[in-house]
């Protein structure tokens, strides 16, 4: 989850911490401690939550026999940096598993052509 995170916020975060409620925490690279996801910005706890999702996939479906990754509107409120690092991110978790991301919008076209 935490490299997850790493990649999908270009390095700015290294850890990702959950609590039994299901509550995280991230903690930027070089900072002592982690910092709770209320005091995140809303793009930046979209992120974190898309990296717990694509994390519980990989624990939970078969690595020997990798179904299918839907994702419907998933990056929809991510501004177009956070896209595109969210889109590099699942092109390196393709390689793994077909990934079917569903959208509304064309510049997740636009940005994997350009």
């Amino acid at each position: 989850m935490g490299e997850l995170f790493s990649a999908l916020t270009g390095g700015k975060y290294q850890e990702v911490t959950l609590t039994r409620e299901l509550e995280a925490s991230a903690r930027e690279a070089g900072a002592v401690l982690p910092r709770r996801a209320i005091t995140l910005s809303q793009g930046t706890v979209d992120q974190l939550y898309l990296a717990v999702r694509l994390a519980v996939c990989e624990l939970a479906l078969p690595a020997e026999d990798p179904s299918p990754l839907v994702l419907d509107d998933a990056l929809t409120d991510f501004d177009d940096g956070r896209m595109a690092l969210a889109l590099d991110c699942l092109k390196d978790l393709a390689r793994e598993r077909q990934i079917l991301l569903f959208t509304c919008h064309g510049r997740e076209k636009a940005c994997l052509e350009g």
